[in-house]
C-alpha cells in the first residue's frame, strides 16, 4: 500500500512537472515534414521526428492527441513522441484548393479552413468528413487558434481575423500583423491556472516568433532565431483546446432601486463566488466583507460596486450596478380653479407606466370637473400612488389668458410668451418645462415673458408645458393652478 501511494505521488509530480514544462511550448510543423517543439521562454527548438508527409497544419485536441492535415489533403493522427502518423481519411477541398488551417475548440470540435476558399469547416476526427459552417470572407494563410474562447485566423497578407463560429459571415478583421515575414502559424501559449501568465497569442513566420495583440493585431518580436531548418507550415499547443482556470468573482448584476431605499446587501446579488475577495465602492474605496451599503442618500443615477477575487493574472471582478431612479413625480397640490379652466397633469417619464382612477393609462390627464383624481405609477424600481383634489369657483372680475403658441423669431409678432391678464395678483408664478420636465423659464412677474431661450441660447421648436400658480388680490385665500401646452414655432 505504501509503495502504491509513493508511486502515485511520483506520477502526480511528474504530471505537474510536464504540465509546467509544456506551459510555454508549442509544436510546429515544417515544410520538410519535421515536427518540432519550440520553447517560447528560451527561444529554442527541438526536433521530435518526421511525419509521413509534411503537415500543412496541426492541432491538439482536449485529450492531448495531435492531428494534422497533410500536403495530400488527408487527415492524420500524430504521435507526439516520435511524429509517427496514422491515416484517418481524406478531405475533399475544392479543385486547386488545400486545407491548411486546423484548431480544436475546448468542446473537442475540429475546425478547418483552406487557402483559396473562404469557408469555415467542421471536421469529424473519426472519418475526416467535412461539414461547411459558413463563409468567413477571408482566405486562410495557414492557421487557426482559440484565445479565451474566441476563434482567430491568420489570413493571407498577414491579416488577423476574428472568426464568428456561430455565424461565420459576421467575421471581422482585427488588423494587419506588422511582422517582418509572412505569417503562417498562430498559436495560443500559456497556462490554464494563470501562474505563468494568462494565455497569449503568438505568430510564427520565417525563424521569428511574435507576440500578437488580439485587440488590434499589433506584434512584438519575441524570438529572432528559432533555428528552424525549413519554412513553418503550422503550429499548435494543448492550451488552444483547454478552458483556462480563473478565479470566480460571480456574475455582473444590475439592480434598479428607488430613491429613499435604505440599504442593500451586496453579496447575494452576484451569486456563487469564491470567498476571500474584497469589495470596493464607486470610488474604489474599500468596503467591509459582506457589506450592507447605505443607499438612502443616493440621488438619481448609476452607482457601481466591485467584488474582486484572485491576484495578478488570475484576478476576476464582478460588478454590481445600482440604478437609482425617482419614483414619485412632481405632482400638483390640491387646488381650486376658475370655472371653465382645465388642469392638465403631465407626467412625462418614458420609463414609467400609469393607471388613473378611471382606468386610462396616458401620461397626460386633463381635469375639468371637481373631484379627487389619483394615479398608480409603476417603474422598474417599484410602485407609488399620487392624488390631487380639484375644486372650481366662479372667478369673476378679471381674466387670465394663456396663449397656446408663440414664434420667437424676432419678426415682431408673437415673439414672447407669458400670461395676459387684467387681474391684480397677491401671488404669481409662471413656470415652463421642456419634455424632460426641466424648467426652462420661471418668473414671478406678470410682465416678464419668455423669449424662447435658455442661457441666451435658443431652445428647439416643439411642445412645452406651462404651470401657472396665482392668487388674486381680491381673494388671496383661493390658490389657483393652471397647466397647459405651448407650441414653440421657429
Amino acid at each position: 500500500m505504501k509503495k502504491s501511494f509513493r508511486t502515485y505521488i511520483i506520477l502526480l509530480y511528474l504530471l505537474l512537472a510536464a504540465s509546467c514544462a509544456e506551459a510555454q511550448q508549442a509544436y510546429v510543423s515544417l515544410e520538410n515534414g519535421d515536427l518540432v517543439v519550440i520553447d517560447v521562454e528560451q527561444c529554442t527548438s527541438r526536433r521530435i521526428g518526421k511525419t509521413s508527409v509534411p503537415m500543412y497544419d496541426i492541432a491538439i485536441g482536449p485529450g492531448g492527441v495531435m492531428y494534422g492535415v497533410g500536403q495530400d489533403n488527408k487527415l492524420y493522427k500524430i504521435n507526439l513522441g516520435d511524429a509517427s502518423t496514422t491515416l484517418i481519411g481524406s478531405l475533399v477541398p475544392e479543385p486547386g484548393d488545400d486545407f491548411n488551417s486546423l484548431v480544436f475548440s475546448a468542446s473537442g470540435i475540429l475546425y478547418a479552413a483552406t487557402n483559396r476558399s473562404t469557408i469555415l469547416y467542421k471536421i469529424d476526427t473519426t472519418n475526416a468528413k467535412q461539414t461547411p459552417l459558413g463563409n468567413i470572407g477571408f482566405r486562410a494563410a495557414g492557421d487557426l487558434t482559440f484565445l479565451n474562447g474566441v476563434l482567430y485566423m491568420a489570413a493571407q497578407n498577414n491579416f488577423l481575423i476574428r472568426v464568428n463560429v456561430s455565424n461565420p459571415e459576421q467575421s471581422v478583421p482585427v488588423g494587419k500583423m506588422n511582422a517582418e515575414s509572412a505569417i503562417f502559424g498562430v498559436v495560443t501559449i500559456g497556462t490554464i491556472d494563470c501562474k505563468d501568465g494568462r494565455p497569449k497569442m503568438y505568430a510564427l513566420g520565417g525563424n521569428f516568433l511574435y507576440e500578437v495583440s488580439p485587440g488590434d493585431a499589433t506584434t512584438k518580436r519575441i524570438c529572432s532565431n528559432l533555428s528552424l531548418n525549413a519554412t513553418i507550415y503550422g503550429a499548435a499547443s494543448s492550451l488552444e483546446a483547454t478552458a483556462q482556470l480563473r478565479a470566480n468573482a460571480g456574475r455582473d448584476t444590475l439592480l434598479n432601486i428607488c430613491e429613499n431605499t435604505q440599504e442593500i446587501r451586496l453579496d447575494p446579488l452576484i451569486g456563487p463566488k469564491e470567498s476571500a475577495g474584497a469589495w470596493y465602492g464607486p470610488n474604489q474605496t474599500a468596503l467591509s466583507p459582506n457589506p450592507i451599503v447605505d443607499v438612502s442618500g443616493l440621488t438619481r443615477g448609476t452607482y457601481r460596486y466591485y467584488y474582486t477575487v484572485g491576484e495578478d493574472n488570475c484576478a476576476d471582478t464582478a460588478t454590481v450596478s445600482l440604478k437609482v431612479d425617482r419614483l414619485r413625480p412632481e405632482f400638483p397640490s390640491d387646488t381650486t380653479l376658475c370655472q371653465g379652466e382645465t388642469l392638465l397633469i403631465s407626467l412625462r417619464d418614458s420609463a414609467a407606466s400609469y393607471r388613473w382612477q378611471d382606468g386610462s393609462t396616458t401620461p397626460e390627464y386633463p381635469i375639468a370637473k371637481p373631484g379627487t383624481y389619483s394615479v398608480n405609477i409603476t417603474k422598474s424600481c417599484g410602485q407609488t400612488e399620487a392624488s390631487v383634489e380639484v375644486n372650481f369657483e366662479n372667478c369673476q372680475g378679471c381674466n387670465v389668458f394663456m396663449p397656446d403658441a408663440f414664434s420667437p423669431n424676432n419678426d415682431g409678432l408673437n415673439d414672447l410668451y407669458g400670461a395676459l391678464s387684467d387681474c391684480q395678483f397677491s401671488a404669481f408664478t409662471l413656470s415652463i418645462y421642456n419634455r424632460w420636465g426641466e424648467v426652462v423659464f420661471q418668473s414671478q412677474d406678470l410682465n416678464q415673458s419668455w423669449d424662447g431661450r435658455v442661457d441666451a441660447q435658443p431652445v428647439p421648436p416643439g411642445i412645452y408645458v406651462y404651470r401657472l400658480n396665482y392668487q388674486l388680490l381680491s381673494n388671496p385665500a383661493l390658490p389657483v393652478v393652471r397647466t397647459g401646452k405651448i407650441v414653440l414655432i421657429r
